[in-house]
C-alpha cells in the first residue's frame, strides 16, 4: 500500500506503530526518514548527511546544574527522603538510590482493639496520601483508629460516617484510604467490588437490603415482591420478561421493520376530471366524486377508465400530494402521511419502498452510480481533474496503479464540485506510471 502524500494526522497519536526493518540503510534517503537496523538493533534517522543513531545520540551530553555545566557521569545521587510514602531500599554511592513507592502494609492488631496500628518506615503524612492496608482481622471495635508508621492515631471514615463495628472491613479484607488531612477516609475494598466496605450479613432468600441516604446498609429488608409485580411483565412501560432460555423474545425487540403495508398502486394521481391519457392498469382518483378508477383500455385519447370496487382497508398513494389514502366505512379517509419503518409494496409493479420524509422510496433498485477515470503520468502534473458528472459531492473514491500488482494508492482528494473531483500527488508522476479511478455515489 502507497501513500503518494503526506499524511496530516492533525495533532493525533500514532499508535503501535514499526519503524521499516532493514538489514543495510535505505539509498536516497530524505531528511527525518528512520528505519529500525537488524543487524545491530537499532534505530536510525536521517539528518541531511548522514544516518544518526537515535538510541544513543544523548551520550556524553552535556546538561547545566546549579550554572555549571557537567556530565552526567559527574552527578552523584542525594541520599535525603523521597516523596512522601516512599520506602528507601539503597541510598546509593555515586548511583541513584532506589525507592519503593509500595505505601502497602499488613495490619494484624486484634480486631476488638480500637487502635489500629501498622508498622511503616519513612512515612509522610500529608493530604492525599493514599495507603492500602490489609487487615488479619475483622474489626469489632466501635469506632476504631488508625496509626500507620508512627504518624499518629487518626480516625477512619466511611461513605460519610465513622467506620464502625456494624459497618467494617472483614478478616483478610484489602482496603485502600485517603488521608485528607484530618482523617483517614475509605475509597475502595477488594471484595464486593469497589468503595464497598458495607457487607451483607444473613441475606434473606427473595428479599433486597435497603440502602440508607448516606450509602450505608439497613438492616431492614424489602421483599422483591413488593417492586416487581407479575402484572407488570410483558406490558406497556412495564417489564420485559425472559423465555424458556433467559434471552428476551423477539416481539420484545425493537426492529426497524415494524409493518408491512401492500398498496393497490403507488402511481395513483388525484384530478377532478378523467385523464385524456392512460395505461393499462393505470390508477386515478377523482377529488370531486372520491372515486377510484382504473384504466382498463389504453389510449393516448380516449382511455376506458373503470371505477374500483374496493375491500376495506385498501390503500393507494397519492403521488401528488405523498399521502396515503385508506378505504374505510365505505369511503377513502382523508390521507396519511407515510411511516418511517414500514415497508410498503405496490401490487401493480411488485416493487418494495420505504419513507425517506419527502417520498416513497424504491428499496428493491440499486442506487448506487459510478464512474471509472484515469490518470496519465507526465513528469510535470501533479493536480488532475476527474469529471464524473454524478451530481453529487458525497461521492467514494479509490486509485490504483495500473501494472503487474494494481496497487492501490492514497492521494489528497478534493470533492471540487459536484460533477468533479481533484486528485493531488506530492510528486508528479513519470510517464508510463497511469492510475485508474474509481469513483462511487
Amino acid at each position: 500500500m502507497k501513500f503518494l502524500s503526506s499524511i496530516d494526522l492533525s495533532k493525533q497519536e500514532l499508535q503501535n506503530a514499526v519503524l521499516q526493518n532493514l538489514a543495510v540503510a535505505p539509498g536516497t534517503p530524505k531528511r527525518g526518514q528512520a528505519y529500525y537496523n537488524t543487524v545491530d538493533n537499532k534505530p536510525y534517522i536521517w539528518d541531511g548527511t548522514q544516518w544518526k543513531d537515535m538510541a544513543s545520540s544523548g551520550e556524553g551530553a552535556s546538561i547545566i546544574l546549579n550554572g555549571t555545566s557537567t556530565s552526567e557521569a559527574a552527578l552523584y545521587a542525594p541520599i535525603t527522603g523521597g516523596t512522601s510514602g516512599d520506602e528507601l531500599v539503597s541510598k546509593g554511592t555515586g548511583s541513584a538510590p532506589v525507592w519503593r513507592n509500595q505505601r502497602y502494609s499488613v495490619c494484624s492488631t486484634a480486631g476488638s482493639t480500637t487502635a489500629k496500628i501498622v508498622t511503616f518506615d519513612n512515612i509522610n503524612l500529608v493530604t492525599g496520601l493514599l495507603f492500602s492496608i490489609k487487615f488479619a482481622f475483622a474489626n469489632t471495635a466501635v469506632n476504631p483508629t488508625l496509626n500507620i508508621g508512627n504518624s499518629g492515631a487518626k480516625a477512619i471514615y466511611y461513605g460519610g460516617a465513622l467506620v464502625s463495628n456494624t459497618n467494617s472491613w472483614r478478616a483478610e479484607e484489602t482496603v485502600l484510604f485517603i488521608y485528607d488531612g484530618i482523617y483517614w477516609k475509605s475509597i475502595a475494598s477488594d471484595t464486593f467490588g469497589n468503595n464497598k466496605l458495607n457487607k451483607i450479613s444473613s441475606p434473606i432468600a427473595n428479599r433486597i437490603p435497603v440502602i440508607n441516604s448516606d450509602g450505608t446498609l439497613s438492616t431492614g429488608n424489602i421483599d422483591i415482591t413488593d417492586i416487581i409485580t407479575e402484572s407488570l411483565v410483558g406490558v406497556a412501560n412495564g417489564i420485559c420478561p425472559l423465555d424458556e432460555n433467559n434471552k428476551i423474545p423477539s416481539t420484545h425487540l425493537p426492529a426497524y421493520i415494524d409493518d408491512v403495508v401492500s398498496l393497490l398502486s403507488t402511481e395513483v394521481f388525484v384530478s377532478a376530471s378523467e385523464p385524456t391519457i392512460g395505461i393499462i392498469d393505470q390508477y386515478y382518483y377523482n377529488s370531486v366524486n372520491s372515486i377510484l378508477y382504473k384504466c382498463t383500455v389504453p389510449s393516448e385519447t380516449t382511455p376506458t377508465w373503470i371505477a374500483v370496487s374496493p375491500n376495506s382497508g385498501d390503500r393507494f398513494y397519492d403521488n401528488t400530494n405523498k399521502k396515503i389514502y385508506t378505504f374505510n366505512n365505505g369511503g377513502w379517509v382523508s390521507p396519511q402521511t407515510p411511516v418511517t419503518g414500514v415497508i410498503y409494496i405496490d401490487i401493480y409493479t411488485n416493487k418494495t419502498y420505504r419513507w425517506g420524509g419527502e417520498s416513497l422510496i424504491v428499496i428493491s433498485e440499486s442506487n448506487i452510480h459510478k464512474y471509472v477515470g484515469n490518470i496519465v503520468g507526465n513528469n510535470s502534473t501533479t493536480a488532475f481533474t476527474i469529471n464524473h458528472g454524478l451530481n453529487t459531492r458525497e461521492v467514494i473514491v479509490n486509485i490504483y496503479e495500473e501494472g503487474l500488482l494494481y496497487q492501490q494508492v492514497f492521494c489528497d482528494v478534493y470533492m471540487t464540485s459536484t460533477t468533479a473531483i481533484t486528485v493531488v500527488f506530492s510528486t508528479a508522476p513519470n510517464i508510463g506510471y497511469n492510475y485508474k479511478v474509481i469513483i462511487v455515489a
